[in-house]
């Protein structure tokens, strides 16, 4: 046993006493030796770094993050349990307690809408003319077949806005509508690397009708739309309701593994405006990828910049103006081939 003298109180660890011989025989004697084992970090989470791209995404483009209760009203769950499985949904299947510390809270939840629903009817009762949140979350289904086990679960991203879009404008009080829960999801996707998302019909009860979709890229993402007003009326909501909702695994399946970067031409682009009639049954997302079909690799983008039904627009129908850049990065396009790619 070494004991450090009286008078050396900066020895008090065995650590001070190694460092202590080390200088006293001279480092410089001293052999090299490599460190054992390295030195090692924490290891990247992936779910993690793919949670905070989507915070980050969000709470730019003015959400704010809620966390609501995992165990929830099994008749409110009933309610918003055809969001994201469609009119053959079935029963509803949750998985209850044995002992729920209330009535209200005896149900895992199986979504994240009716958490972000009770959140939005606090907000608005409580006199907020407008809300904007979203919550990354588990949720959890009954093992299939019924069997007996744990359930299983898996993470969602939803968001939910209702009210005034923006109160303070002097153009007027404007509320949110299909465009602007549909424009914040794109938004959210192209930030996360999903290219190409089409919109696609999606029969569900708890969908207002002719305002929902389902967004598909190379595999189905999401959904977004208006919940159904009916519905609503159990969480005393008079406004409408706009959700997202989204799993993470199914982001992630779209998403592009690494991101991707294109150079800027050096040859100047060749614009044109359209516009004709189209039957309203056909969906934009149809005639852009007709579009980009028909114009292959030289079509750079479409922008829809205008939609017009009334007076002198055929019964049915409605008048749809876009916005077309053609390019070529490798040389400048001649007016023949643009106009032959127009017709």
């Amino acid at each position: 046993v070494a004991l450090a003298p009286t008078d050396r109180g900066d020895l008090s660890e065995y650590v001070d006493l190694i460092e202590e011989i080390g200088r006293s025989y001279g480092y410089e004697h001293l052999p090299d030796a490599s460190i054992g084992g390295g030195m090692q970090g924490p290891e990247d989470n992936p779910d993690w770094i793919y949670q905070q791209l989507i915070r980050e995404s969000l709470v730019g483009q003015g959400f704010t993050e809620v966390l609501t209760p995992s165990l929830g009203d099994p008749q409110k769950l009933a309610l918003t349990w055809p969001l994201t499985r469609g009119p053959e949904s079935g029963e509803p299947a949750f998985i209850e307690l044995v002992n729920p510390p209330s009535p209200r809270a005896r149900c895992m939840r199986s979504d994240l809408a009716a958490g972000l629903l009770d959140v939005v009817a606090r907000h608005l009762n409580h006199g907020a003319p407008s809300t904007r949140i979203f919550e990354i979350g588990r949720v959890f289904h009954a093992a299939q077949g019924g069997d007996e086990g744990a359930p299983e679960e898996n993470t969602q991203i939803a968001f939910a806005i209702s009210g005034v879009e923006d109160p303070g404008t002097w153009e007027g009080e404007r509320s949110y509508d299909f465009h602007d829960a549909k424009g914040y999801a794109e938004a959210l996707l192209e930030r996360l690397g999903v290219d190409r998302v089409s919109l696609e019909s999606y029969p569900s009860p708890a969908w207002k009708s002719g305002e929902f979709a389902e967004l598909r890229a190379s595999a189905p993402v999401g959904w977004v739309g208006c919940f159904e007003p009916k519905r609503a009326h159990t969480w005393k909501l008079e406004r409408a309701v706009f959700l997202f909702i989204a799993t993470l695994a199914g982001g992630r399946k779209a998403s592009r593994p690494t991101g991707r970067f294109t150079a800027f031409s050096r040859f100047p682009g060749v614009k044109r405006d359209l516009a004709f009639f189209i039957p309203d049954a056909v969906p934009h997302a149809e005639i852009v990828g007709r579009m980009r079909k028909a114009a292959g690799k030289l079509l750079q983008s479409v922008r829809l910049f205008d939609v017009y039904r009334g007076r002198g627009v055929p019964e049915g129908e409605k008048s749809l103006a876009y916005s077309l850049l053609f390019s070529d990065p490798e040389r400048t396009l001649q007016e023949s081939e643009v106009e032959s790619l127009q017709e």
